[in-house]
C-alpha cells in the first residue's frame, strides 16, 4: 500500500471514530448476537414493528446465526 493509501485510510478511520463519538456510539456490535442484544433493548424498533414481526424477527436471525456457527465448525463453507 502506498503511503497516500495509508495516509487517507488513517484518516477516513479518524473521521469515522469522530462521527460515531458524535452519535455517541461507543462500540459496534461485533457479531450477530451481540446486535439482536442490542436490537432487543430497542423500544422504538419494538414499536416500528409491531411486536409479533419484531419478536419473529429476533428469532429467525438468532437461529440463522446458531446453524452458521456449528455449519462452521464442521468445516463447510456458510452463505449468510
Amino acid at each position: 500500500m502506498a503511503k497516500d493509501d495509508r495516509n487517507a485510510h488513517i484518516l477516513e478511520r479518524a473521521e469515522r471514530d469522530r462521527e460515531r463519538r458524535h452519535l455517541r456510539i461507543d462500540e459496534l456490535p461485533g457479531n450477530l448476537n451481540e446486535a439482536l442484544d442490542e436490537l432487543e433493548k430497542s423500544a422504538l424498533m419494538r414499536d416500528a414493528l409491531g411486536e409479533h414481526i419484531f419478536d419473529h424477527f429476533v428469532a429467525a436471525k438468532r437461529r440463522n446465526g446458531t446453524v452458521t456457527s456449528v455449519t462452521c465448525r464442521r468445516g463447510r463453507s456458510t452463505a449468510t
